[in-house]
């Protein structure tokens, strides 16, 4: 009686985890979507700010450039 109670007993645990494997493993793989989803709308993102950041620091360089010929920072330069 004893085996018999065991056997039962392992095939109520081992069905018990298979039904909850298959269960759960949908929404993991969901879950991995998800969030492979997002890494790569993330990555999108830091490419945008990246590029608007360049073409701020761009511009920023230029307006600098543009003061320093006004101001006449390259006419002291070539006198010295």
């Amino acid at each position: 009686m004893d085996v018999l109670a065991t056997l039962l007993n392992t095939f109520v645990v081992v069905a018990v985890g298979a039904v909850l494997t298959y269960l759960t493993n949908d929404r993991f793989n969901v879950l991995r979507r998800d969030m492979a989803d997002l890494r790569t709308e993330l990555k999108e993102e830091i490419a945008r700010v990246e590029a608007r950041l360049d073409a701020g620091i761009a511009a920023v360089r230029s307006d600098i450039v543009q003061i320093a010929l006004a101001v006449g920072a390259g006419r002291s330069q070539a006198q010295g």
